[in-house]
């Protein structure tokens, strides 16, 4: 016997949880922000998380995690964790790339598909390169730089699964042109 909308259900209860603080094993803390979750979804999610957890797994020190503000921006996680366990992302021109970057980062792949997407759907206006394009594009090269150096644990413990997996290119300055609309971009479980 099936139950339609057991597993909706399930994550409304999960998400409510998380917003009220209830239940939750674990805090991410992005620059000043601390977010509330539960690491079985996060680590459902992201193989990142997974093999974060998995390592640590025991470990009660691990229950704060701290993300590198300047490649996983607090604006961006926020949207990336409300998709985890929402399965609705919202995406907009004033965000798509810190998302990219956050998404990339955290080895959420479905994500940086749906980045992709949205960029290559997108028609954005040809505008000389702004202060916060050039600080975002920094952000990717120096992401990118410290994978390449093997300086993320995580990056390199998951290397050898992730190689089959296509790499993030960084995007022109015309695609990260900054406008204040923002977009619901579904994304399905």
């Amino acid at each position: 016997m099936d139950f339609p909308g057991h597993f909706e259900q399930i994550f409304q209860q999960l998400n409510y949880q998380r917003l009220h603080g209830q239940l939750c094993d674990c805090v991410i803390v992005v620059g000043n922000r601390h977010f509330k979750a539960h690491r079985s979804v996060l680590a459902a999610c992201s193989t990142h998380f997974r093999a974060l957890f998995s390592v640590a797994e025991g470990d009660q020190t691990m229950n704060m995690i701290q993300l590198d503000s300047e490649v996983v921006t607090a604006e961006a996680f926020a949207a990336l964790i409300d998709m985890m366990y929402t399965s609705t992302l919202m995406l907009g021109e004033s965000n798509v790339m810190d998302v990219l970057l956050a998404a990339s980062h955290l080895h959420l792949n479905s994500v940086v598909k749906a980045c992709k997407h949205y960029l290559t759907t997108r028609t954005l206006p040809m505008s000389p390169s702004s202060e916060r394009a050039q600080e975002q594009s920094a952000r990717m090269q120096r992401s990118f730089m410290l994978q390449q150096l093997g300086l993320s644990i995580v990056s390199s413990a998951l290397s050898s699964s992730q190689s089959a997996e296509e790499p993030t290119a960084p995007m022109s300055s015309s695609m990260r042109s900054s406008l204040d609309q923002r977009t619901p971009f579904p994304m399905r479980r």
